[in-house]
């Protein structure tokens, strides 16, 4: 554990000692570095067992690299980053490791072309792909109007994940003024001599075979964007009993602006019970229909109206025993009367938002949930403030126990103040919430409020930050919660030690403590954290 403690350490004034303490600069490329390290003492007390925290003397040390360079007379450039971490805290740790390669990648690139190494995100579409990999990706574009995408990958964590999984495919899009046409292939299996006999997974082999479509018309008044995906998918290939299963998905959306304020929406959706996209995230055994309004007749006033209906167990190689079927309305509405004036009063804002949901399963499912909000919000010189009410109702036809309503009101305050080189800058939230149970008459009450302080000294680039929040929960028997109240306190103090063009320091002294106490035997419990972090930029 000391030696990985070290390590990091070692490296960072390494690199400050080569480069003189400031950014390793060229006249066509930079070197930047970001480096973290923090100390703290956690503290439990009480019952233990309820923290996620490790009690006792942690370190926390982070690393970035990013290298930019411009290489040959501006037509490529060279790009390369890294990301170092060491702790022994678990929760900074990944799969128990002290020392860590969070990510890092190389790339060469230009306006034709983008080639990268190491790990990367790659999205091509929903029912292809849309995934984070170790291996080598490429972007060309060898004419105006075409785009290829090709990569190569794998999982990058085999130990974690205790299964090599390869990963394959390509892109090719074609477009032409207002229209553009994709088609997109991928292949992905895991390495048979790779599983283990604790692996998640068996010998799953898939593919994904997709084609899209994006029209625009009219100066963009109307939009239309397809797509169409095949799977082929098996679960186990060590199993010859198991066959390949065959599918497919589909997707359609609209959008319309008929003339200025007025948008229009529509979507359907598809996806068939046996379509698999290991690497996409498209959801199985579904069909969903969807329509938008949003009208906006005045500058003033903003009208969002959305309607959907889904429901699962599309054929009998669906899962599910039962269909469901599911309608989802939702309403909105912002309004800013005094908009045109120059005073105060053109920030007041309200907004209405109210959603109603409806479920149902025969004899399984029949329930309805129904919310309305509203807010009214204002901005001032050195003030804001904001009233929220929030109601909320739930049916259940076949379990009337379950069904509640519910009353939260809210208020925000903020104020802001500059005093010669001081910012100040408080704020205040206060929240109730009442929750009854209708069944039985019973009720619950939930108390909130949080204040902060922030104080800023241009003058020695100092800021100290204090924080208090307390929430009470009086319970009634129906959840079978004791009554229980939580408190929280947080001191933080910034000070910039040095800053200028090529290199800042910034030491961070913080102080955190919770107390949970519940009216129920052996419940209660705490936490305190207090660190001391430095901060690297250069």
């Amino acid at each position: 554990m000391k030696s990985s403690f070290f390590l990091l350490s070692f490296l960072l004034f390494f690199l400050v000692f080569c480069s003189g303490v400031e950014a390793v600069t060229w006249d066509t490329g930079q070197f930047l570095f970001d480096y973290r390290s923090d100390v703290y003492y956690q503290d439990v007390f009480g019952n233990e067992k309820r923290s996620f925290l490790k009690e006792g003397t942690h370190y926390l040390q982070e690393l970035t690299g990013d290298l930019t360079q411009e290489t040959v007379s501006g037509k490529v450039n060279f790009n390369a980053y890294f990301n170092l971490r060491s702790s022994d805290d678990p929760q900074h740790q990944i799969d128990e490791r002290d020392v860590m390669f969070v990510q890092g990648y190389v790339r060469l690139y230009d306006d034709a072309y983008e080639l990268q190494g190491g790990d990367y995100a790659e999205d091509y579409t929903s029912y292809t792909l849309g995934a984070s990999l170790l291996g080598v990706r490429a972007h060309l574009k060898p004419v105006d109007g075409v785009k290829v995408y090709a990569l190569w990958g794998r999982n990058r964590d085999e130990e974690l994940d205790r299964y090599v999984r390869n990963t394959f495919g390509g892109r090719v899009e074609l477009s032409y003024r207002g229209l553009s046409l994709g088609a997109t292939f991928v292949h992905n299996d895991v390495v048979r001599s790779s599983l283990k006999d604790d692996s998640p997974v068996g010998d799953e082999f898939n593919q994904v075979f997709g084609g899209d479509l994006k029209l625009s018309l009219f100066e963009d008044r109307f939009e239309l964007q397809a797509e169409y995906a095949r799977s082929i998918y098996n679960e186990d290939e060590r199993d010859e009993t198991i066959e390949d299963e065959y599918d497919d998905a589909y997707f359609v959306k609209v959008q319309m602006r008929p003339f200025k304020g007025l948008a229009l929406g529509a979507e359907f959706e598809r996806v068939e019970p046996l379509f698999n996209t290991v690497m996409g995230s498209a959801s199985p055994d579904m069909q969903r229909v969807k329509g938008e309004v949003e009208l906006t007749p005045w500058d003033f006033l903003n009208v969002t109206l959305l309607h959907e209906y889904s429901f699962d167990k599309l054929t009998d190689d669906s899962v599910a025993d039962y269909r469901t079927h599911t309608h989802m309305t939702s309403a909105g509405l912002t309004l800013t009367p005094f908009y045109r004036r120059e005073d105060y009063w053109n920030s007041l804002t309200l907004n209405l938002q109210g959603n109603f949901s409806d479920y149902y399963s025969s004899g399984n499912v029949d329930q309805e949930d129904l919310s309305i909000s509203g807010t009214i919000s204002q901005s001032f010189t050195h003030w804001n403030y904001s009233i929220g009410y929030a109601f909320s109702r739930n049916w259940n036809h076949l379990d009337r126990s379950s069904e509640y309503e519910s009353h939260s009101p809210s208020v925000s305050l903020g104020i802001n103040y500059q005093w010669l080189s001081l910012q100040w800058n408080w704020s205040f939230n206060f929240g109730y919430e009442h929750r009854k149970a209708l069944l039985y008459d019973y009720t619950d009450r939930i108390y909130r409020a949080d204040g902060a302080l922030t104080l800023d000294y241009s003058e020695t680039q100092s800021t100290l930050a204090l924080s208090v929040g307390v929430e009470h929960c009086d319970n009634s028997p129906y959840l079978g919660t004791a009554d229980n109240t939580r408190w929280s306190f947080a001191l933080n103090f910034d000070q910039v030690i040095k800053r200028s063009d090529k290199f800042t320091a910034t030491v961070t002294l913080s102080s955190s403590y919770s107390d949970y106490d519940e009216d129920s035997p052996d419940a209660d419990y705490g936490e305190a954290v207090h660190s001391l972090s430095l901060k690297l930029n250069f």
